[in-house]
């Protein structure tokens, strides 16, 4: 391949500008999640016999260690009521427990059980596995700057959201 095949396929900062001109930030990274989330919906299944919430809901658990379910379903974003029926279901298979808080009996903690950090291991394992594609050929620095520049769009958003609600952080 020579240079000028190579340096055609490189969008220049005109090309780049217009792209994002066609389509807000919003957009883009609505799209990305998107694709992600799709092939989350079949890669999951396909691993461990799991649908992506119960995947989810068993690496919350998996990753919080003894989480109530009100923790839980704000570090996920999700909300109670669809929790709660996840959660009914991953009780009756066995993979989740409800325990009494030690720190607080009238509350109730979730944790795994033993079957269901096996299946933490494998969520975990694919998890992995997908970052690694997502971030193939992408270098140390410039995943630092991604990751830097992704929290800071997640802090703006979330004082833009905090903005329109009337709430203060």
């Amino acid at each position: 391949m020579d240079a000028e095949t190579t340096t055609a396929e490189v969008p220049s900062d005109a090309d780049l500008a217009s792209i994002r001109d066609r389509q807000p930030i919003a957009g883009h990274l609505n799209a990305v999640a998107r694709m992600i989330h799709r092939s989350a919906l079949r890669i999951y299944p396909a691993a461990a016999g799991l649908s992506f919430v119960d995947a989810a809901v068993i690496g919350g658990i998996g990753t919080a260690g003894p989480v109530t379910a009100s923790d839980l379903a704000q570090k996920l974003t999700m909300h109670e009521g669809h929790l709660s029926r996840t959660l009914k279901a991953l009780e009756g298979a066995g993979y989740v427990a409800r325990l009494k808080d030690p720190a607080d009996s009238r509350r109730k903690v979730l944790m795994l059980t033993k079957s269901g950090r096996s299946l933490y291991d494998i969520v975990i394992a694919v998890q992995r596995r997908r970052e690694s594609e997502l971030l193939a050929g992408i270098s140390e620095k410039d995943r630092d700057a991604f990751f830097r520049t992704l929290r800071s769009i997640h802090e703006n958003a979330e004082s833009m959201l905090a903005a329109v609600s009337g709430e203060n952080d």
